[in-house]
This record gives structure tokens, sequence and C-alpha cells, in this order.
């Protein structure tokens, strides 16, 4: 054996093994598999687990480590205690045994079914062996569906946790009892909806009042699927919006119980909500939390709000506007307001989302980063208006500066194109090589028709989307070796609003591809600036050539006497905020 190279013992038990009384515990498939490999002269043994883990999916963490090993190359052998242990879907169990081993040089021995691919004619029965421990796991999803219906027709909660405010009853595992202090903190959630207060601004009084988040809550008792991860170390108090709303909409803290909230169509399909009228409602099943009076302001409020929000207005900048610092796409906020003579006047910014999302954190994740639409568009329209003009009034200096630019970002956009292109070629070339293998297979029975035309439409597809990717690659490749074409759609665009007095918004977004934003910044003086880099569509970043400035006595005299205006007015606004610390 090359003893270079790991010899991966897989081990997998799920939780329906467990409940059908298979004995094939992980510590007994681990020490089985080390016997097995010391007797068949495997070295270098490691082992790749999944317990608790369904045979029906092969998202599952130790089976993606040993993939990923053996694409780094670094597996010789695969050995697993039977066919059932590598997984129960019979397409892609057996598209793993008999297709991905062999093409990456990994021998697959499967003990007690007498697999191994490096033995051909110990392969012939692994079809059906797949086929049958699929119909196991339907089988045994079918039985726990049955148990399931009928427990919650019985009006028994259906849930594995009970809702945050809630426990298990110690005498009765399908009883809810009260938890004192997640209750308090139900009732403070409610009581201030009553009140009118909104959920973003009920988010934001739990975060100063300290009352822990459900899913800390719930990690401290270590029940469910949050007792680890990211709700056991993360910020104890930051509550969130749609954390008030979802507790708000829980019908079971009036005492009620609902099952069937969620639905498969079979063990293979994802879990959809369920329409409310196909859902079991069983009252009075343990000891409400709120007065029905309360939740019904609760939901007034709720109510009101959702007929008191206005239609979205959608900038047509949306995404376009980055922040420099976290370099993420910031939030568009529309805002109107009435004056008293009923104009309706209409406002926008572009706030950072990173912040936005955790400004109610001890520390938020970025800095309070903000453009207005205004001073946004009138950057553009200043911006796109020199460089339409110097391109049009100086074209073969605007060419010969624009493909200098060019020049100079080319290598590193090139070697990136390149090996896309490359791995793409690959790829299909690959892929062609297994659909002949599959075609070989069918001819010779050595696999059914319906594995054959499920397996060879998903490689068709994914080489059709791969060749369109491919495509729009050689075509950047193409533009980007000389950018005559980039230069040549821009010089169109420019000429095509030539005569445009004033650009809409619609024309802006032509002619910009994306803005990043950084942080203001003060001088010693107090005076702000900020930079804020525009990306023109097809060329990038360009500057117009400037033109030294010279201001008349008077201008100058003018502008001295604004700054020190805007000095006199910050001194004054400092000066009153700390005589209000003063009073507090």
């Amino acid at each position: 054996m090359n003893s270079r190279k790991i010899t991966a013992l897989y081990e997998r038990l799920s939780r329906e093994d467990a409940r059908s009384g298979v004995s094939d515990s992980i510590a007994h498939q681990k020490a089985y598999l080390e016997q097995v490999a010391a007797a068949r002269g495997f070295e270098n043994c490691r082992h790749y687990t999944d317990d608790g883990w369904s045979g029906g999916s092969f998202d599952r963490p130790g089976w993606n480590d040993m993939i990923a090993d053996i694409e780094a190359g670094k597996v010789g052998a695969v050995l697993v205690k039977d066919m059932s242990r590598v997984g129960r879907d019979y397409l892609q169990t057996g598209f793993y045994t008999e297709v991905y081993f062999a093409r990456k040089g990994v021998r697959f021995i499967a003990v007690d079914s007498h697999v191994d691919n490096q033995a051909g004619d110990s392969n012939e029965f692994a079809p059906l062996l797949n086929v049958l421990n699929e119909m196991y796991l339907h089988d045994q999803s079918r039985k726990v569906s049955i148990g399931f219906r009928a427990k919650g027709m019985a009006g028994k909660p259906l849930t594995v946790t009970p809702c945050f405010g809630y426990v298990h009853d110690p005498e009765d595992k399908n009883r809810w009892i009260i938890e004192p202090h997640a209750a308090q903190t139900v009732r403070r959630i409610f009581a201030l909806a009553a009140e009118g207060i909104n959920p973003n601004r009920i988010a934001v009084i739990l975060s100063d009042e300290q009352r822990i988040t459900p899913g800390v809550y719930f990690a401290q008792l270590g029940v469910g699927n949050r007792c680890g991860g990211r709700d056991a170390d993360g910020d104890r108090y930051h509550w969130r919006r749609e954390t008030v709303v979802n507790i708000l909409q829980m019908p079971e803290y009036l005492g009620r119980t609902v099952n069937f909230k969620t639905s498969k169509a079979s063990y293979k399909a994802k879990r959809t909500l369920t329409p409310e009228e196909d859902r079991m409602v069983f009252e009075n099943t343990h000891e409400p939390l709120i007065e029905q009076e309360t939740w019904d302001k609760a939901q007034a409020m709720l109510a009101q709000r959702n007929r008191d929000k206005r239609p979205s207005v959608c900038s047509p900048f949306r995404e376009m506007v980055i922040c420099a610092q976290c370099g993420r796409p910031m939030y568009h906020i529309h805002s109107s307001r009435t004056t008293k003579d009923g104009t309706v006047c209409d406002s926008d910014c572009f706030v950072c989302s990173t912040y936005h999302n955790t400004q109610t954190m001890t520390e938020p994740l970025c800095i309070q980063n903000s453009l207005s639409g205004k001073a946004l568009r009138a950057l553009l329209r200043k911006i796109i208006g020199s460089v339409s003009r110097y391109a049009l009034e100086h074209e073969a200096d605007f060419i010969e500066r624009l493909q200098r630019q060019l020049q100079l970002g080319q290598p590193d956009q090139m070697r990136k194109l390149k090996r896309s292109i490359a791995a793409k070629t690959n790829r299909i070339a690959e892929i062609d090589r297994l659909l002949r293998k599959l075609y070989e297979d069918y001819a010779l029975d050595r696999i059914p028709e319906t594995r054959y035309d499920a397996l060879s439409a998903e490689y068709e597809q994914e080489q059709a989307a791969i060749e369109a990717a491919l495509a729009e690659e050689k075509r950047l490749a193409d533009a980007s070796r000389t950018g005559g074409e980039r230069i040549e759609q821009f010089m169109a665009l420019a000429a095509k609003y030539r005569d445009c007095t004033e650009y809409s918004d619609e024309v802006l977004r032509q002619f910009v591809e994306k803005v990043v934003v950084h942080e203001t910044q003060r001088d010693a003086d107090g005076e702000r600036s900020r930079e804020i880099e525009v990306y023109l569509s097809f060329i990038g970043k360009f500057s117009v050539p400037a033109e030294p400035v010279r201001l008349s006595p008077a201008e100058q005299k003018h502008q001295e006497a604004l700054k020190k205006r805007r000095i006199h007015a910050r001194n004054k606004r400092a000066q009153k905020r700390k005589e209000r610390m003063d009073m507090k």
C-alpha cells in the first residue's frame, strides 16, 4: 500500500438507525474498520465520522472533509462497513461508489457488502444494494411521518424545543411549563408592543436593558440546534427586529399548541411553510404567558405598521454604492415628509449596511458611513459631464491616457481570466469523458436506464452552464487585450448624451459601474473632507487633467470668510453640547 496516502475510514450513524435498533455504533464501526485495515495491509488510516447524520443527504461534515482530501489528492483508499454507511440515496451513492472514486484513483471497499471497485465481479450487486438502502430510508421516513402525524393530531407539541419562555415539564415531556426568567422578557416585549412601540425600538430597549437573546438562552441550556456555534459565543444582548417580530407572532404564548406549521412533500424535499388553514390549533394546552387583550393590542400595532408602510422606492444606484471600510453595498433609505401646506418632500441617502445591522451591538462592526442621495447625484453629474466633454473635445488625448491606464491594470486581470478559462476548459473536457464512460456503462448494462438518464442530464446541464460562462470570459479576455472595445463603447455613450443638459437618474446609471464611499476625515482646523471613488462604465476610474484654479482677491476673501463662519458654528455647537452635559 502507498503509505504516503491516507486510508479513509468512514463511519456514519443516523438517528433513524438508532431508533430502528441498528447496533452499529460509531465506536463499533471504528474498531471494525481498524481491524479490517490492519488485516489487509492498509496504512496511514484516518477516521471521517458523521454521528447523527441521515444517509438521505450527502451534505455531511465528515463526508465533506473526506471529499475535500480526495480532491486534494491525499486519499488512496476509502473503507466503510457496508454500502448503507455511504448513503441511502440511490443515484448519489451510485455516482460516488461507481464513478467518482474510480475517476479520482481511489480504491473503495464496503466490507460487509463485499464491494471493491478494484475487483470487477464484486460490483455487480452494488446498484441493487443502493436501491435497497434507499427503500429502507423511504420506509423509515414513512413510519416516522405516520407517528409524527398521530402525535400532532393528538394535540401534543411537535417542536423539539419549547418556545422562548417555556421549558418541558419534568413529569411530562409533552407539556410545557413557564420558565420565569425568559417569560419576563417575553412579557416585556408584548407590553412594549401593546403601547405602540415598533419592533425596531423594542429591540434597542431590550439590548439596553441587557436581556439575553433567545439564541444565547438556548445555547446556555444546551437544547435544540443552538447548543454551539455563533449563538453561544455571540453578543449576549444584541436583539434584532426579526427576533422581536417572530415572538410577537407566536400564538403559543396564549396557551395554544399549533402543529404542522411546516411540511415536506417527501424525505428528499425541502421543508416549506404550511398555509394557515392547514395547521392544527389546540387551545389551553399549557399556561398562557400573556393575556388576550395584550395580544390583540400587539397584533393591532403590527397590522397598523404594515398598513402605514409606504411603497418602497428602489434607487437605480442600488447595489452600486459601496462602503470602502467593509466592502459591502450600502443600504438605500428613502423617506418623505409632508409640510404644513400639504407638500410632500422626498429625500434619500445611502448608509453602511454592516453598521446599520449591528448598530445596537456594544461594538458595531463598521463605521457610521453615509452619503445623501442629493450629494451623490451632484457628484455624478459633475464627473460624468467633465469626463464626457473631455472625451469628445480631446478624443486623441483621452484615448491615449485611457489606454495607458488600462494597460497598467491589465496583467492581474488577464492572469485571473486565463486561469479561469483554463479551469473551465478542462472541466468541459472532463465532463465529455464522463459522459462517454457513462454511456459505455449503460450500453453494457452496468447501470440502469433511469440512473443513466439522471446522471447524463446533470452533466449536460453543468456543461451548458460552464460553456456559457466560458464564452463570456473569452469575450472579456479579448476586450482586455487592447481595451479598444471598451473605449469605443464609452465614446458612443458620451456622444449619445452630448446635448443632454440635465442627467436623469436613469442616464447616470448607464454611465456608472460603482461608487466607493470612504470615511469622512477632519483636518487640524476641523474642516471635513472625504474621498469618493467613481468607476465609470467601460473605463473605470478616470480623472480629467486638472487646470490650475485662480481665484480673484474678492473670491479668496469670500472663501476665508466662509471658513471662519464654519469654524464659529462648530465651536458654538460644541459649547452647547458641553452645557447640556454639565446640566445632566
